[in-house]
Parts: structure tokens; C-alpha cells; sequence
């Protein structure tokens, strides 16, 4: 899924083109994992929880994000997969199965928290831009 926004973005980007390329990233990927913290968090209360189950990792402890590349500024919202913080049933839990209904929680909520994570997106842009001028502004 990706982000719509509606509002003119000629503006931001010409203040993102007077950042140094290093700043202009640092910029970029605090906005999107603030916006991804948003969306994690509303997955995790949405996410099924079984206070009964006592071994194993329960699937709201295994949302996690991640960046897409080292080079990027993509991350991506998703469930561990391997590792200490696996949950290898996810798929099935948001999908389903031919004998179990989908019961998803990551795509209601990108649903339920698009515009608030767009909005914190756009103050930690807002705020990374001032940080960084101030920076620049000092040296």
C-alpha cells in the first residue's frame, strides 16, 4: 500500500532540494518510521491476543518495521518471520485458510490510522526540516 498525499507538494520539495543529500535522507526516514510507528501501534491493538497461551510468541509481539534496503527510505510494516519474535502464522490469521476465515489486523489498520500516520509524517517532516537548517545555520 502507499500514501496518497493531497496537499501541493511542490513546496516541500523545493525546500527538501536545498538539503544536503545525507540530511535530506535523515529527513525522509524519521517522517516514514514515525508514520509506520503509528500504523504498528494500531495493528498490535487490533491484532488477535490469546492471554491464555503461555509459550510461543503471540502475534501482536511479532509486528515489527523494517527498512526495505539500507539505501532506501521504504519500510515496511509487517510480522516476524524468523528469529525470537516469530510468528510464521500471521499470513494465515489475516488471510485465512480454506478451513479458517480471514481475521485480518494489518490492513484495517493502514485503514483505521492512514491519516493520522500522514499527519505525523508530515510534523516530523516539518520538524527534521527545521532541525536541519539549524544545523546548516550553525556550521
Amino acid at each position: 500500500m502507499e500514501f496518497d498525499f493531497d496537499f501541493d507538494t511542490r513546496q516541500l520539495d523545493n525546500i527538501m532540494t536545498k538539503l544536503p543529500g545525507k540530511a535530506k535522507l535523515r529527513v525522509t526516514r524519521n517522517a516514514v518510521a514515525a508514520g509506520a510507528r503509528v500504523i504498528r501501534k494500531s495493528a498490535k491493538s487490533i491484532a488477535p491476543y490469546d492471554s491464555s497461551r503461555k509459550t510461543g510468541t503471540h502475534l501482536r509481539d511479532g509486528i515489527v518495521i523494517k527498512r526495505a534496503d539500507r539505501k532506501t527510505d521504504v519500510h515496511i510494516i509487517g510480522t516476524q518471520s524468523t528469529g525470537r519474535k516469530a510468528v510464521p502464522h500471521a499470513h494465515l490469521q489475516e488471510f485465512g485458510t480454506v478451513k479458517q476465515a480471514p481475521r485480518p489486523f494489518l490492513r484495517p489498520a493502514y485503514a483505521q490510522s492512514m491519516s493520522a500516520a500522514k499527519q505525523k509524517m508530515l510534523d516530523k517532516l516539518g520538524d527534521g526540516i527545521v532541525r536541519e537548517a539549524k544545523k546548516l545555520a550553525g556550521k
